[in-house]
């Protein structure tokens, strides 16, 4: 505050530079009066208090008078708040303010408002002439904020308020425009509130603003694709939600969708890898769907002429197309099902589309084949509508697609064993002896997967082992209650009347999800064939531990060879997770070893009693302890599905004319599986194959097994030329 002395001394000075006066000391004054022509700082007005009883109270009646900004007049509309007159938009973001200050205990309220030029004039006056007002600092008429209708002088110097307009007053469009002015705040409509003032009666209820809806959304109640939007946010786990209308999530059907929503909900449906990708855009640094689009680089190229990501830009049902069928490794499909594309480029992606059951086109006009309509946007509804049909139909991404399943043709069951030294016994399991559960991932029409990286179970495990050797599958007592109606339910029966497992917790369970580590597969096998004693000390890792003699054992036998430990010797990795592929290679090498197994014996009178008890059950810990660290795998997500129905809106974007040419991939392609990288999964916990070779940078290098040829194996060729692939980050190195 300046003292009164101070305001009169300036004062003088602005008469004497009224008068004429061309002193130096005036000229510098003249620089003082022409500040106060774009609202130079302004005392704090002085508070009256004499509206503290109409806090909180507004009364919406309009008036109509003058604003002025800058010394141009304008119209505006005055309603009262507080008792002080206020901007109608300045007034509804107020009244949101207030109501949020005082729900958190603090009282604020309005000292000074909007100003016509009369008022203006008048502190003006007072401040030239010091002779009211407490000679207060004022704007020229015409040049104060306050008469722009925007400027608002608050009670800062009551407690706790200016400490929550600090803290808040942003959030509701209000900023300090004058640094030198606590109490000074401005309103420039970056947040527009939906207030009480100048607007029309509110709508009838609806199922937003009453809460009462069903599913997830508050906006599509009763609509046909309501049940699409609900399982892309539950089933599916993508939250799409556009914002909140009325405090109840919406999902806004018809907005058109961007390039950017697209990637995302298409990606996020399936689970896709965000991680570990480069960055493949420049227009997109920042961007909320960076990591999505890096991840997707290879489905979506870039916009056509550009080659940039354009993730706000609007996606063209074309484009979606495009990317479906990047996404799925969609086949040519064998009919024409659209009129409007005929002989355009795109044709063929339209097709394919249609075929897989993901975009279903318009009924024509004509009662002739129906339109695509590739140049259309999609719609956030018509996003939702395909991934759930993708889920409901069990596409396969192509990030879950296994590498050597990607290109052809092959050999065998299995595409991508393809050279492999399991090759001949894979396909034996599954040809031949029908072990469930083999094939991991139908990737379309002669694609089958055994995904040999990923994680085994102790389930799957038992299947493999008892399948290979011959134990009987049927006639055994229920051994345990948690694989009741599981798909391993028998090869578990078997491998307990056996004596190859006794049961964890206590012998009370089978955890046939169980995750199946390096030491449960050894005990499996140990018992399986009643390995025979050795006395040489293979491993340097288990050293006094109740596995050491067994480990021994199964070194012996050339079924683990372990891992180098870097000095010389090598670790048996017990607590490591077998992979699919290694519980082959170990039955494998069993098998060339020309093992018998206790399946050539008879079933044994009790539970562990026969069979592997011979050279294995002295050493056997009690109740396989190291069972109970293997966890359970994630839950399978539930399968459901949407009814069909004939593509409502979707929508559209800039054309990806370069994204329609796939570069060409090599059709053969060999696989080592031995040497194939560890499953995301599981590579944490450095998983190992069984078998020769050290480990390197996550992977094991394992030499081919010797020649082994089961005399009974059917091989079927698959002669089908998958459709080429574009290069990705992480989908495809060919």
């Amino acid at each position: 505050m300046r003292t009164t002395m101070n305001k009169v001394a300036t004062a003088t000075w602005l008469i004497l530079m009224v008068a004429g006066t061309t002193t130096t000391t005036g000229a510098g004054l003249m620089g003082c009066v022409a500040a106060l022509d774009v609202e130079a700082d302004e005392d704090e007005p002085i508070d009256t208090r004499d509206n503290e009883i109409f806090q909180g109270v507004y009364d919406c009646s309009e008036r109509n008078d003058r604003g002025n900004r800058n010394g141009s007049s304008f119209a505006i509309k005055v309603v009262s708040v507080d008792a002080r007159p206020v901007e109608i938009e300045t007034a509804n973001a107020y009244i949101a303010m207030q109501a949020r200050a005082r729900s958190q205990r603090v009282n604020r309220r309005i000292v000074s408002g909007f100003r016509t030029n009369a008022e203006q004039q008048h502190l003006y006056g007072c401040y030239v002439n010091c002779n009211c007002n407490n000679c207060n600092l004022a704007a020229r008429p015409g040049y104060s904020n306050h008469q722009s209708g925007h400027a608002l002088d608050l009670n800062t110097g009551d407690s706790g308020v200016l400490t929550w307009l600090n803290n808040n007053g942003r959030s509701f469009g209000f900023s300090r425009t004058v640094p030198s002015e606590t109490w000074h705040w401005e309103y420039w409509g970056a947040v527009d509130f939906s207030g009480p003032c100048g607007r029309p009666p509110p709508p009838p209820p609806t199922p937003c603003n009453t809460g009462n809806y069903d599913g997830a959304f508050c906006d599509d109640e009763g609509s046909s694709s309501e049940s699409a939007h609900d399982r892309l946010r539950g089933e599916l786990g993508v939250n799409f939600h556009c914002a909140n209308v009325d405090g109840s999530p919406a999902f806004c059907s018809g907005r058109d969708a961007t390039r950017g929503e697209t990637i995302f909900v298409l990606g996020r449906a399936t689970d896709v890898p965000l991680s570990g990708h480069p960055d493949a855009f420049d227009d997109d640094d920042g961007h909320t769907y960076e990591r999505d689009f890096n991840a997707a680089y290879g489905i979506v190229l870039g916009a056509s002429g550009t080659g940039n990501a354009s993730p706000n830009g609007i996606a063209s049902r074309s484009t979606v197309g495009i990317i479906l069928r990047r996404m799925y490794l969609l086949p040519p499909a064998d009919r024409d099902y659209f009129d409007d594309d005929d002989g355009s480029s795109q044709e063929d992606t339209h097709n394919r589309v249609a075929a897989a059951g993901l975009i279903l086109g318009y009924s024509d006009s004509d009662g002739g084949r129906k339109d695509y309509r590739g140049s259309d946007p999609i719609t956030r509804s018509g996003l939702a509508i395909i991934a759930s049909r993708a889920a409901t139909q069990r596409l396969v991404p192509i990030w879950d697609i296994p590498e050597g399943c990607r290109g052809g043709p092959f050999d065998g069951h299995f595409c991508d064993d393809e050279g492999s030294a399991n090759e001949t016994l894979n396909d034996h399991l599954a040809d031949d002896l029908d072990v469930p559960g083999l094939e991991c991932v139908r990737a379309g029409p002669g694609q089958t997967g055994f995904c040999g990286t990923d994680a085994a179970t102790r389930g799957l495990a038992l299947a493999i082992f008892g399948a290979a050797t011959g134990i009987p599958m049927e006639g055994h007592d229920d051994a345990f209650d948690d694989d009741d109606g599981h798909l391993y339910e028998d090869a578990i029966n078997a491998a307990f009347a056996y004596g190859v497992i006794r049961g964890a917790n206590g012998g009370t369970e089978a955890l046939p999800d169980g995750l199946c580590s390096r030491d449960t597969a050894g005990i499996m096998l140990d018992r399986l064939f009643a390995l025979p004693g050795s006395d040489v000390d293979a491993f340097t890792d288990d050293d006094g531990s109740s596995n050491e003699a067994r480990h021994n054992r199964l070194a012996a036998a050339g079924i683990f060879a372990g891992s180098s430990d870097g000095n010389g010797g090598r670790t048996f990795d017990g607590g490591d997770v077998m992979r699919r592929q290694d519980v082959v290679t170990v039955i494998r090498r069993a098998l060339e070893a020309g093992l018998l197994p206790v399946s050539t014996q008879e079933p044994p009178g009790g539970p562990g009693a026969g069979g592997g008890a011979g050279g294995g059950a002295v050493d056997d810990p009690v109740d396989d302890p190291d069972d109970l660290e293997d966890p359970d795998p994630p839950v399978t997500p539930p399968e459901g599905g949407i009814d069909d129905i004939d593509d409502i809106d979707d929508i559209d974007d800039i054309d990806d004319g370069d994204d329609i040419d796939d570069p060409a991939l090599p059709s053969e392609r060999v696989v080592d599986e031995d040497r194939a990288p560890l499953p995301r999964s599981v590579r944490s916990v450095g998983c190992a194959a069984a078998g020769e070779g050290d480990r390197a940078d996550g992977l094991l290098m394992v030499a081919p097994a010797t020649c082994f040829i089961l005399s009974v194996s059917r091989r079927r060729r698959r002669t089908q030329q998958q459709p080429r692939r574009p290069k990705s980050h992480d989908y495809s190195n060919s």
